[in-house]
């Protein structure tokens, strides 16, 4: 893999060459279609922000429970995956996350900016003082995930060297560092964002080092709890406070209902985490995972160009942006002309490489 960071993770190995038939040897491919499910739902997702009233789109609630805790949790889940055949120095890895996900997200904020303009009334410095306070403004996914990795580093080095008897500590201190930041007083400078997303990211990585330790009856009914879990809870879910759940809690367990009611969020995407892997486990190895596995690789490109792909006149230019068959083609044209930016432009100049990729 080229870095450890799902959407971020891309593979330096990866040309125009379409699947072959035969899925990379000593590679998990899992991930790789997950993470081709994943971009496709986050691109769909955006496409399906039409009007005022997307929110009550059944389609956007589903997608937007789950998809970037996806991403969040692979990203952990690869990190522990990784630790099992390298050692981390901290200064190197911190060098490669930044240049991963820094670098790129501080770039794409600079071409946001030529490309819509500074917003009126917003001074150059408020328009660069904006971004530092609130990174949600430019693309937040690749700062939160940064600020993840900086914030796991004391526990892998921890991980590292010290003996396996004290590894479960790890948990605790995991849990630790969670209530720390939940409690920051703050939601500035990417906290809040990260407040919301740490816990995929560590549930990813926890998982993957206690996942040989799981109860049997769990591993071998995770699908069905996962898949059916979600569907029956999912319609509950809102982006919005509040979710139509909350009444619910508060009436029948008042003693624990705000527990209930910030545990429900996470439930459901875990829940639609475990659904999307089931998903694309079958896949198996015929074209179409194939075809994800290769997508898959190349999720940062789609995930940063695309933004400014959805502002073609070409895709702005329809009587009835609701309409099932214009989103599919818009949702085609949207992932192959982000691909064919990348691939043909972006990743043959090593400098556009770095600073859009962070290759």
């Amino acid at each position: 893999m080229g870095t450890d960071s799902s959407i971020a993770a891309t593979g330096t190995e990866s040309s125009f060459s379409p699947p072959s038939g035969k899925p990379a040897l000593q590679r998990d491919t899992l991930f790789d279609k997950m993470k081709g499910l994943g971009i496709i739902l986050v691109v769909l997702g955006h496409l399906l922000q039409v009007g005022s009233d997307f929110d009550e789109n059944f389609a956007y609630r589903l997608i937007y429970a789950f998809h970037m805790p996806l991403f969040f949790f692979i990203s952990g889940y690869v990190l522990q995956l990784g630790l099992a055949s390298k050692n981390v120095s901290p200064g190197p890895f911190i060098t490669k996350k930044a240049r991963a996900l820094v670098v790129p997200f501080l770039s794409w904020y600079l071409i946001f900016g030529i490309w819509n303009g500074i917003p009126p009334g917003l001074t150059l410095h408020d328009y660069i003082y904006r971004f530092v306070l609130s990174p949600d403004y430019g693309l937040w996914f690749l700062w939160v995930l940064f600020l993840c990795f900086l914030t796991f580093l004391p526990l892998v080095w921890m991980q590292q060297k010290s003996h396996r008897v004290w590894h479960p500590a790890l948990l605790l201190l995991s849990a630790l560092s969670f209530s720390t930041i939940w409690s920051l007083p703050t939601g500035h400078y990417g906290i809040g964002l990260l407040k919301s997303y740490y816990f995929y990211f560590g549930a990813g990585y926890f998982l993957r080092y206690w996942q040989k330790h799981l109860p049997g009856v769990l591993t071998k009914w995770w699908p069905e709890i996962c898949i059916v879990g979600f569907l029956l809870l999912v319609p509950y879910w809102n982006r919005t406070d509040p979710m139509p759940v909350d009444p619910f809690f508060r009436k029948h367990f008042p003693k624990h209902a705000v527990f209930l009611i910030h545990a429900f969020p996470f439930v459901v995407a875990l829940l639609g985490i475990g659904s999307v892997a089931q998903i694309a486990k079958a896949f198996g190895d015929g074209k179409a995972g194939n075809w994800l596995i290769w997508l898959g690789r190349y999720t940062l490109d789609i995930y940063v160009i695309h933004f400014c792909v959805l502002r073609l006149p070409f895709l702005t230019m329809t009587t009835d942006p609701h309409d099932p068959f214009v989103i599919l083609v818009r949702l085609v044209w949207t992932i192959a002309f982000s691909l064919a930016i990348s691939i043909f432009f972006i990743r043959r100049s090593r400098i556009m490489s770095f600073l859009f990729l962070g290759l």
